[in-house]
């Protein structure tokens, strides 16, 4: 008799958490209009501009019926993000449902003007949006790269959703970025982020592309990074995937080789002395010889000098980068996080200038390389005799 009891109370608290889940109402799905994107931009006037994207339910098509696009868009204004989602329905006939969402754009200009945190609120609050729905960040206004045409996928939304992920995992020229990982990041003791950044391609055909990144300190972007700055960061923090380093050929600086990093890891240990710090970049790379144009490697010497022209390389490109935050007062790197952790009384007396420390700090770098093979072509150049 227990258990029959035990079982009902069971069933009966599956019963009451599934009715009360969200997008678990009585409403049906035709009363519902699906959001795959959302760009945020501000008007002339101090508004915020929302444009959504929606997804357009086809009716089944044959070879002799056009294709029909799988989205539209609606531009709503309002005083805040709330106020301007609310006017979707004097548009669309439907209630907005958020938890399909695909993508979130916020304009460059936006961005610099209010925190992040104020302006997606809305998204952490309301229980349909999902905290793992991508951000990015748009050269320009946001509203408009809604309105570009995809090239695989059937929404312009699921493309940027893509090219973020597979532009971080097999170019390492941008980075992953959602809502989860934004509140944590903006949360900690340095308030620090890099986020990926959109921008449309001037050469023909022009298109969106999800390159490089923007800076983001005390939650409001202060500037942009490179493809190649983008690549540094992802190394130091030990979140490279894959990517190339080109290798400049000493004769020709026209001309380069190819190296695609494989396995990073990095550890950046500071040092403490008195009121003295210093941090030390331990990293070590393995990887492949995808190019080579004009290196041997026929010989044990040849081998190791290209292994220490990479590493003078990569030295170079970390370096630069490092100081370009430096001058920023940007500690994307989590030194501060680090010391808060580990000393934290330290920590303490070095939070309100840290920005400052940070900008005077000197860095050591020891970098390792392994060359794991030479790819198919052997030890010199392919059509070398």
């Amino acid at each position: 008799m227990r258990g029959i009891v035990v079982r009902l109370v069971s069933l009966g608290t599956v019963l009451v958490v599934t009715m009360s889940a969200p997008g678990c109402s009585r409403m049906e799905l035709n009363e519902r209009g699906f959001i795959l994107g959302a760009a945020i931009d501000e008007t002339a006037d101090g508004k915020l501009e929302l444009t959504t994207q929606f997804y357009k339910p086809n009716e089944g098509t044959t070879a002799a019926t056009p294709k029909k696009a799988s989205s539209f868009n609606i531009r709503t204004t309002g005083y805040s993000v709330f106020d301007a989602a609310r006017d979707l329905t004097v548009h669309l006939g439907r209630k907005a449902q958020w938890s399909h969402m695909q993508a979130i754009l916020i304009g460059e200009d936006l961005a610099r003007k209010r925190p992040l945190g104020d302006i997606l609120d809305f998204f952490y609050r309301d229980d349909e949006p999902r905290l793992t729905t991508p951000i990015l960040i748009t050269q320009g206004k946001a509203g408009p790269y809604l309105d570009e045409k995809p090239y695989i996928e059937k929404t312009i939304s699921r493309q940027f959703k893509g090219a973020g992920q597979s532009a971080t995992q097999y170019s390492g020229k941008s980075v992953e970025m959602n809502l989860l990982e934004l509140q944590s990041q903006l949360n900690t003791e340095t308030g620090a982020a890099v986020m990926p950044y959109v921008y449309i391609q001037q050469k023909e055909p022009k298109h969106a592309v999800v390159s490089g990144g923007a800076l983001i300190t005390k939650g409001v972007l202060v500037g942009k990074l490179a493809p190649d700055q983008v690549h540094a960061y992802l190394m130091l923090l030990s979140k490279f995937r894959s990517g190339i380093v080109p290798i400049p050929c000493d004769k020709n600086e026209d001309q380069s080789e190819s190296f695609e990093v494989q396995t990073t890891e990095t550890k950046l240990v500071p040092r403490i002395d008195r009121e003295a710090l210093s941090v030390t970049v331990h990293m070590n790379v393995s990887g492949t010889v995808r190019e080579l144009v004009c290196s041997s490697l026929m010989k044990p010497e040849d081998h190791v000098a290209f292994q220490g022209k990479i590493e003078a390389t990569l030295e170079r490109q970390m370096r630069e980068f490092i100081q370009s935050l430096q001058k920023r007062k940007a500690d994307v790197l989590e030194i501060g996080n680090d010391l808060y952790k580990k000393h934290p009384r330290l920590w303490k007396s070095w939070k309100e200038d840290w920005d400052d420390r940070f900008s005077q700090l000197p860095f050591e770098y020891r970098i390792q390389v392994r060359i794991s093979n030479t790819g198919l072509g052997g030890w010199k150049s392919t059509f070398e005799p």
